[in-house]
């Protein structure tokens, strides 16, 4: 219940949030919210996690990261592979999740992305709070959130935090 309060009142864009920002090793992060969830148990992971230091809040990636996941492990079947990466590049970090299942129709891509909206082929629970959160969360770092097709299929899930954002705390 605690979390959940916690999560209505940081999807709320007119609630002031404060980032407590430090050095953070993204590929140790995404490593340690991997071990901390229960994907691997559910699908097999690939990972490729480049060694990029990012000034962010560690606890707002670390949810951001965690609701990527945990939202991959909600909606895709049992079984299916999973891609996690984290890669630098002009543009900034990125934080990729991406699956081999069915992906997200174009129309609903952007939409995923707001307190409460899920796409419409979901049967499973939640509050539709997960991913407006990565959204948030990604923005208040001055990056963004988006979805697009997986080459060879599927979703991906992109968070990029910009290259200004990557310097020492």
């Amino acid at each position: 219940m605690e979390r959940l309060l916690e999560d209505l009142i940081n999807a709320d864009p007119k609630q002031r949030v404060t980032l407590s920002r430090e050095s953070v090793d993204l590929a140790e992060l995404v490593e340690d919210c991997l071990r901390d969830s229960d994907v691997a148990e559910l699908h097999p992971v690939h990972t490729r996690l480049d060694p990029v230091v990012v000034s962010a809040d560690r606890g707002q990636v670390s949810r951001l990261v965690y609701n990527l996941l945990q939202n991959a492990a909600r909606h895709v079947p049992a079984g299916i592979p999973l891609w996690v990466t984290v890669t630098q590049s002009e543009q900034g970090a990125e934080i990729r999740v991406e699956d081999a299942g069915a992906g997200v129709a174009e129309e609903f891509r952007q939409q995923i992305f707001e307190p409460f909206r899920r796409g419409p082929a979901v049967t499973t629970s939640g509050a539709g709070l997960g991913l407006s959160l990565v959204s948030r969360f990604a923005e208040l770092h001055g990056g963004r959130a988006w979805c697009t097709e997986r080459v060879g299929g599927g979703a991906s899930f992109r968070v990029c935090l910009p290259v200004e954002a990557m310097a020492d705390a």
